[in-house]
């Protein structure tokens, strides 16, 4: 079992400065939502304004301008949503320290439950707040709005699984569905963080940067809590070791045969003008560049060719071939050139170029974890499947694509909601397997208690 004391000196500086961040913004948030209430301003937007500019915050073309007259007309549901969004994100993070829940079990499980109330409430507050802002006039327009919709139902799904596991007395996975309720939680504060680093280093206005910054924070929160996992979460719970994966091989198959056919029409055929079928709404300006379309498409075609053995020796705890690693190195440097290719004077390629580097980047990232990370305790190479999951995002963007045109954006718009939308799925997915996580679709009481059960209840 492992603790947070077994953390170098350095690696505890960073999560107490992220603690203090977090705690920091939650309070910030309870506030936001009084202030709608007395209509006045926010002590975070002052703060902002303070540490950027008072024309980055407050000026003629700010986000906080545009979106304020929906927030005063429904400052019930927005106001409510910050404030049990922001007391979900700090008593969160006591969830987390794995001594204070062997000391103080009932503290762990009363907060947890306070979290619950909080994360769902606050979601639900969300979800009705977007109901009443047209699509159009949302913050930061509409691939921004679909975003946020899709991080609530998320954020829905993931806690359920986790109330469901700890009901059904499985703590293992309970801890790795709320270290993902956690990670989609904290895109919140990320995000505020991302608009004071962006708008010290960029010249583009709030609206802007919110959207842009929106496309990529999701990835940063998961690696993040992917992080805490393999450091302190997976090692302080007795291991699992899962067998066989829970994915039927089918699956596996077909996501992994529709990632390589999308892969091969947006990035070969449809910049060459063959086969287009989306070319009633995509523009030129909305096609790969020639050149890392075929690398995008062609590293994809590679590494799905490898999932049949990949797959199975990830499971087993093993490394990736040498295979997929090239492929996955030959994806993330299609994607960072695609993303750095970008047509900075449309907001939605710009929003699209941000978050193909920084996926080249989690890829990365991703890519070297599971080549020196030990294997999870599940006997699982949890980074590999994680990575190989990623390069399933091309399976996810012609369901979106059509979604997103369905309600009426253009298709730079619906592109760059498919790619953030589409990235969040199956990097939960490979965590969750990676760690042994189980997927519930009913809430079962195990009153059996399994020695495994029981021994977990009571380290915890």
């Amino acid at each position: 079992m492992r603790s947070t004391s077994s953390l170098t000196m350095p690696s505890r500086t960073v999560v107490g400065l992220c603690a203090v961040v977090v705690v920091a913004f939650g309070l910030l948030a309870v506030e936001h939502g009084f202030a709608l209430a007395a209509g006045r301003r926010d002590l975070f937007s002052q703060l902002l304004a303070w540490l950027v500019s008072d024309a980055f915050v407050f000026g003629p073309d700010s986000l906080l301008r545009s979106v304020q007259p929906y927030y005063d007309a429904a400052y019930v549901r927005i106001g409510l949503h910050m404030a049990l969004g922001g007391t979900a994100v700090s008593l969160g993070a006591l969830q987390f320290v794995p001594a204070l829940r062997r000391r103080w079990r009932r503290l762990h499980r009363v907060t947890g439950f306070i979290v619950w109330v909080a994360t769902g409430a606050s979601m639900l507050m969300g979800m009705a707040y977007l109901v009443f802002v047209p699509m159009q006039h949302a913050a930061s327009g509409p691939a921004f709005y679909l975003g946020l919709w899709a991080l609530d139902l998320l954020t829905v799904f993931l806690l359920w699984q986790a109330v469901a596991a700890a009901i059904a007395r499985d703590f293992r996975s309970h801890m790795v569905w709320m270290a993902m309720v956690y990670a989609a939680l904290l895109t919140a504060p990320m995000l505020r963080v991302d608009w004071w680093i962006a708008g010290l280093l960029s010249d583009f206005n709030l609206r802007v940067l919110n959207l842009t910054t929106g496309a990529f924070v999701f990835l940063q929160t998961t690696l993040l809590m992917g992080l805490w996992l393999t450091r302190v979460g997976d090692r302080d719970l007795p291991a699992r070791k899962a067998g066989d994966s829970v994915w039927p091989r089918w699956l596996v198959l077909g996501i992994s045969a529709v990632t390589a056919l999308s892969a091969f029409q947006e990035g070969l055929l449809t910049p060459q003008g063959i086969a287009d079928v989306f070319s009633a709404w995509r523009s030129s300006g909305d096609k790969l560049p020639v050149g890392y379309g075929a690398c995008w498409a062609l590293s994809t075609i590679a590494a799905m060719a490898t999932v049949p053995r990949n797959w199975k020796c990830l499971l087993d705890g093993q490394r990736p071939g040498p295979v997929l690693t090239c492929a996955t190195l030959g994806v993330a440097l299609a994607a960072a050139g695609i993303g750095m290719h970008a047509d900075p004077t449309v907001p939605a390629h710009l929003a699209s170029g941000w978050f193909l580097v920084s996926y080249a980047a989690f890829l990365v990232i991703g890519l070297a974890l599971a080549h020196r990370a030990a294997p999870a305790t599940t006997g699982r190479n949890a980074w590999g499947l994680t990575t190989l999951a990623a390069l399933w995002l091309p399976s996810q963007l012609p369901v979106l694509l059509v979604l997103g045109l369905s309600v009426g954006t253009t298709f730079a718009e619906a592109m760059t909601q498919a790619l953030v939308n589409g990235v969040g799925g199956v990097i939960v997915a490979g965590l969750a397997t990676g760690f042994g996580a189980k997927l519930r679709f009913l809430v079962t009481l195990n009153r059996r208690r399994p020695a495994l059960d029981a021994k977990a209840a009571a380290s915890a």
